[in-house]
């Protein structure tokens, strides 16, 4: 499993976690963070009750949209 999560620390710590690699990210572009932040995050949605094929589902559909978006200039 991707996940990084601790199942144990509460959603607002983890939720607070990931805005700080977000960060990171940003500032570094380095591979390592962003493989950390997409394990932390793939974690989050496991806490909260999703399946990892929840969420892939959830971001191919909201891909979708996102690209008729950019294709109509919103």
């Amino acid at each position: 499993m991707l996940s990084g999560a601790d199942k144990k620390r509460p959603i607002a710590t983890q939720f607070r976690y990931i805005f700080a690699l977000v960060s990171k990210l940003d500032k570094t572009k380095s591979s390592i963070t962003f493989i950390e932040l997409l394990s932390e995050y793939i974690g989050l949605g496991e806490m909260i009750g999703f399946s990892l094929e929840q969420i892939e589902e959830a971001f191919y559909v909201k891909d979708v949209i996102n690209h008729e978006r950019q294709s109509e200039g919103y």
